[in-house]
């Protein structure tokens, strides 16, 4: 028998076919994988119970690591996850109950995460995690910045407003630096020069010595900031701006815009060098549907342009933008899925969209609603100022349409609408308002149980 089996199949000709058809299957199956349009392919971290991306970050082109959490509280387990193949897989490296918020690493081995109340650090990976000691009586930490193993920054709440500690022995002892209001953010360049912001209150702190002293600067404060040298910086809150002298004045830099603009926002970005910039944020119309949109800029942001990643997720908006270098980049919606480029991303990219059927933005106005947190009911009041077709409609935070609150030909006016929000889910929702189904204005609520 076996002979037979011989007689008919050469076995090292039959190892050689298995060997090449292995590499036309290895071709199919990249060749019909989704990579989108202009080199960007969808990624998605696991499904964990419905957890949200809280942070991500990269340390080359094949290591990255992220946090989940949705900043509410819960005993509900959260997790940090790892990839070492560019984010095609992710496995959990540490869960615990409560959010994890951000994740930050100094080099290959030595990371850290703020979980709650606490400071996790690995020396070895994210392999093991162990608590580092922190300032006593914090309610839970906004942010923090590790700028060596021994010296860190976090700012958090407490009674009587928010606090700035700084360590420089690695957590044993620490420091109280700033006391303010609405202190959530930190971030420092080196050792001296560093910024501190709330997100809601426009104040704008700077340090040139560590911390032991903070200055006021004009302008509003930054939910994501980077600085490249010691005069030139980028922050972003909806708005871009620039500075080239420390952070004493900052400039805005204007992103695209246009009447198929849900808004138009940057949320968080990643510098290449000193003249290229990648962002997210923003999201557009397309039709019945509402897509992320991710910007560009190669001349330190004075002009900056926008593509629509074509990939099956059609994600809503990007959340979480990082660039290692400027071909390997990745950018991530919360609720888990993102895309990835190896190669630059597509080329083709828009300025402003045009339409000829232009209304003046000005003729119009969406207020914010009140309350604001609410539960759950709130108004929403808005005007016009000629007649027209008023159309106003709340969306989830994917961009699905979840009600239509207004649909109908208007006088001039100054109108107020109530929305109930018995039937859906705490979370964030925007309400967008349409003159003669083009999209004017929208805004960002609330809904707390």
């Amino acid at each position: 028998m076996f002979k037979m089996f011989k007689k008919y199949f050469n076995l090292n000709k039959l190892s050689t076919l298995i060997f090449y058809l292995s590499i036309f299957t290895f071709i199919i199956a990249f060749n019909f994988s989704d990579h989108g349009s202009g080199g960007w392919t969808q990624q998605s971290l696991p499904f964990l119970n419905d957890r949200k991306l809280a942070d991500i970050t990269f340390l080359d082109s094949l290591t990255g690591y992220a946090v989940t959490g949705d900043n509410i509280a819960s005993s509900d387990t959260d997790y940090v996850l790892k990839t070492t193949n560019s984010g095609y897989n992710w496995n959990i490296i540490l869960g615990k109950a409560r959010d994890f918020s951000k994740v930050m690493f100094l080099n290959p081995d030595t990371g850290y995460v703020l979980h709650g109340d606490e400071i996790l650090r690995t020396t070895n990976a994210g392999a093991n995690w162990n608590n580092i000691p922190v300032p006593p009586g914090n309610f839970g930490f906004y942010d923090m910045y590790p700028i060596s193993y021994d010296t860190m920054w976090v700012c958090f709440p407490y009674i009587g407003g928010d606090f700035i500690y700084r360590t420089t022995n690695a957590g044993f002892s620490w420091i109280r630096q700033l006391q303010s209001f609405s202190i959530m953010k930190i971030y420092m360049y080196d050792g001296n020069l560093g910024f501190s912001s709330g997100v809601d209150l426009n104040n704008l702190f700077k340090t040139t010595n560590s911390g032991i002293n903070w200055i006021g600067v004009a302008g509003n404060d930054f939910v994501d900031i980077y600085f490249i040298d010691s005069l030139t910086g980028w922050k972003a809150k909806g708005d871009m701006k620039k500075t080239t002298d420390g952070g004493n004045t900052w400039t805005d830099q204007p992103l695209p815009n246009g009447p198929n603009f849900l808004f138009t926002s940057m949320e968080n970005f990643s510098n290449i060098n000193y003249d290229t910039l990648w962002g997210g944020g923003g999201v557009i119309q397309l039709g019945s549907t509402f897509r992320g949109v991710m910007y560009r800029s190669t001349n330190s942001g004075e002009n900056w342009f926008y593509q629509i990643p074509d990939t099956s997720y059609h994600i809503y908006q990007y959340n979480f933008v990082d660039f290692v270098n400027k071909f390997s980049g990745w950018s991530f919606q919360k609720n888990m899925n993102g895309i990835y480029t190896f190669d630059g991303g597509d080329t083709n990219f828009i300025t402003n969209i045009k339409s000829n059927n232009y209304i003046n933005p000005e003729n119009y106005k969406l207020a914010q609603n009140f309350p604001n947190p609410f539960n759950p009911k709130t108004q929403i009041k808005y005007e016009i100022n000629k007649k027209s077709q008023v159309t106003i409609k709340v969306f989830n935070i994917l961009g699905v349409e979840i009600e239509t609150l207004v649909e109908s030909n208007q006088q001039p006016g100054s109108y107020k609408i109530e929305f109930d929000g018995s039937n859906i889910s705490s979370g964030i929702y925007f309400y967008s308002l349409y003159i003669d189904g083009i999209p004017i204005d929208t805004k960002k609520m609330i809904l707390i149980r």
